[in-house]
């Protein structure tokens, strides 16, 4: 067993998987992973009846825990979070299969252990490294399958989820931006692009909507998409969202295609349609196009400043980084207005 200071308790954890599997497990290894600014994500080794598995341990800390289960929840609890990724994948998503929900009375916190799904997350390899080639060729129409599959859930079996509709996104981010104390004209210019269409963009019905799906919170393979992550964003609303949020330019990571830094716009929303999606309302994905623009500076400045209730003194250097991108996709915004002719 290897050392890691600050992990969680092993004995805990070896009873907590028996309990979930009724084998015999003795926990081999730990290992932090450094993916994911919220979470704090475990690789798990151990054995099963002498055979050898492995797991990821997520687990939620106290200050994150308390904001996704407050009143002004932007986030899904680690409950809601599990349940909403293993609805998905009932529905043909892939996304890691729940091994055991953590919900505080096993003393290891409140997250989840799931199996384990070999793989990258991380953009740069997964764009450039010879081994992706052949991922890269399938990844957008995967991601088209995926997309398709999420809006198509019966929005009856995801009522735990909380209902975003573009008006209730709208206020969320004017009050963010009004609590930051900051005063910028660009921010300000995109609060009222997006009011004064709100109207004209409601989508009727909700669906379930990833609300993060980008590159990097993919599990990419040779072979191309092996899971959906991160769900932890995920609501009632417009499934638009999921298409435009995918084909952000901060989401290429310096690739050339519009699609996740790889693939074409017609050829998502082809496969997404064939696929059994909803048809893509192209001028409500361009409103979308702003609309995620101004919510990820809106996110860059949250974290920049730090959550509501945490000191920003306690702010990580990541987070204090991220916050220094908020130029960034107010500068797209405006230049995406620009080219659409649409930017009074």
């Amino acid at each position: 067993m290897v050392d890691v200071t600050g992990a969680p308790n092993t004995q805990r954890l070896e009873a907590a998987l028996q309990n979930a599997l009724v084998q015999p497990v003795a926990v081999v290894q730990l290992q932090r992973l450094t993916a994911g600014a919220t979470k704090q994500t475990w690789l798990l080794d151990a054995t099963v009846r002498g055979t050898p598995e492995r797991f990821v341990l997520q687990t939620l800390p106290p200050d994150k825990l308390q904001s996704s289960e407050g009143a002004a929840q932007r986030t899904l609890s680690p409950k809601q979070d599990a349940q909403i990724a293993q609805l998905a994948r009932e529905h043909g998503v892939p996304a890691p299969e729940l091994v055991l929900q953590l919900d505080g009375s096993q003393n290891l916190g409140h997250g989840q252990i799931t199996r384990y799904v070999a793989g990258e997350t991380l953009a740069a390899r997964i764009l450039r490294d010879a081994r992706y080639t052949k991922a890269r060729h399938c990844l957008t129409e995967q991601c088209a399958q995926a997309l398709a599959n999420t809006h198509r859930m019966p929005a009856s079996k995801a009522g735990f989820l909380p209902t975003k509709d573009t008006a209730a996104q709208w206020q969320d981010m004017r009050e963010q931006v009004y609590a930051s104390g900051i005063c910028h004209p660009a921010l300000e210019w995109g609060l009222r692009w997006i009011e004064e269409r709100l109207a004209d963009h409601t989508h009727p019905a909700p669906s379930p909507v990833h609300g993060d799906f980008r590159l990097g919170n993919f599990i990419v393979n040779d072979a191309g998409l092996a899971a959906v992550i991160d769900w932890e964003l995920a609501h009632l609303g417009d499934p638009m969202q999921d298409l435009a949020w995918l084909c952000l330019r901060t989401w290429r990571f310096g690739g050339a295609g519009e699609v996740a830094g790889i693939g074409q716009r017609h050829e998502l929303y082809a496969a997404y349609e064939r696929y059994g999606g909803l048809a893509v309302d192209q001028a409500r994905v361009f409103f979308w196009d702003m609309a995620c623009q101004m919510r990820w500076a809106v996110m860059c400045l949250g974290m920049g400043q730090g959550a509501p209730g945490l000191n920003p003194v306690g702010v990580s250097l990541e987070h204090r980084l991220i916050g220094r991108r908020m130029a960034e996709p107010l500068f797209d915004m405006v230049q995406l207005a620009k080219t659409r002719g649409d930017a009074a």
